[in-house]
């Protein structure tokens, strides 16, 4: 059944992670819509900086490989 948005069941479990996990959710264009504090410092941006901008955009080291 094709749906034109995908939500969150918020009865499902999510896990969360470790402090020092960098963690960030993405979209179906690879922007950010939410990310940690750890996963921010580790990319030296803000959060301003970081909702909005593609995974790319912000770790041009990722383009091409398997991450």
């Amino acid at each position: 059944m094709p749906t034109s948005h995908l939500h969150l069941d918020d009865s499902l479990p999510v896990p969360k992670p470790a402090p020092n996990d960098g963690a960030y959710v993405l979209d179906r264009t690879w922007r950010v819509v939410d990310i940690n504090d750890f996963a921010l410092n580790h990319l030296a941006v803000s959060r301003a900086e970081a909702i909005g901008a593609t995974l790319w955009s912000l770790a041009p080291g990722l383009i091409g490989t398997d991450c």
